[in-house]
């Protein structure tokens, strides 16, 4: 559990780091452009930067501290049946969850105007919706999910991820949300010695929000987008079949390819 919490503040501070030169950057340019320091608000000018040098240096962290290795414990190769029904459940939990989050719409997101600024550019996309979950995969399944099962039961490594996990987040509008498809994350990670599953799920989510706060920011839940409650309610029923037939599906495909298509 130290080392977990450990590595999460690493994480931060390489953002505050990334934030100091993404800043420094910014008042050097336009000190060259202008000749002045005196600029309008230079902070949502470094915020995309901010989040890619984050992004670097943590990558880099994590490569030298040897957790992205051995490839076996990290980057294992799985079938293409398991991946599609990873997507699957990926999907259907992307839909259950934020179904009920519409009951908790009094939460507030204190990161909402960040988000904003990264969705207003394909830069800030793109490292939101690929590069940031390929990060936070490396980072909390294939670091902070295979230290936990080196020294809890598996039940208690992926409670204590997906908690971890929730919290990383701050903002009270994600922290829940976080939670829950975190724990998820971890299981499908202890199951397969693999984060490639956890980055499937993880670029949908965070490309379906992408979408969706671009093409339709007017909605404010997910009953605006579908309509009303009957709509969301029959879409409840089919997202839990999907989970329960992929949670099925891929117990029993991890099982039968376990020996000739996961490496070892």
């Amino acid at each position: 559990m130290k080392k977990a919490i450990i590595l999460v503040l690493v994480y931060f501070l390489m953002q505050l780091l990334a934030g100091v030169v993404s800043m420094g950057g910014v008042l050097a340019y336009q000190f060259i452009k202008t000749g002045s320091y005196v600029t309008t608000d230079i902070s949502s000018e470094a915020v995309v930067p901010t989040l890619v040098l984050g992004i670097v240096f943590m990558s880099i962290i994590l490569w030298k501290g040897g957790y992205l290795r051995p490839f076996n414990e990290v980057w294992n190769v799985l079938t293409p049946s398991y991946l599609g029904w990873t997507a699957l459940l990926g999907f259907a939990l992307i839909f259950l969850i934020d179904s009920l989050l519409s009951m908790f719409d009094f939460l507030p997101d204190i990161m909402e105007e960040t988000f904003d600024v990264l969705e207003s550019g394909w830069v800030g996309i793109f490292d939101v919706s690929v590069l940031g979950p390929i990060l936070e995969e490396m980072l909390f399944r294939g670091a902070i999910t295979r230290e936990l099962l080196k020294h809890y039961k598996p039940q208690h490594a992926i409670l204590f991820s997906g908690l971890i996990f929730g919290l990383f987040h701050i903002n009270p509008a994600q922290i829940l949300p976080a939670m829950l498809i975190g724990f998820v994350l971890a299981w499908l990670y202890w199951r397969t010695k693999s984060i490639i599953p956890g980055i499937i799920i993880h670029i949908i989510n965070n490309s379906l929000s992408c979408y969706l706060s671009v093409a339709h920011p007017e909605a404010e839940s997910i009953f605006d987008l579908m309509g009303g409650t009957a709509p969301v309610a029959f879409g409840i029923l089919i997202a839990l079949a999907v989970v329960y037939i992929s949670v099925v599906k891929l117990n029993a495909v991890e099982k039968i390819n376990s020996e000739d298509s996961l490496l070892s």
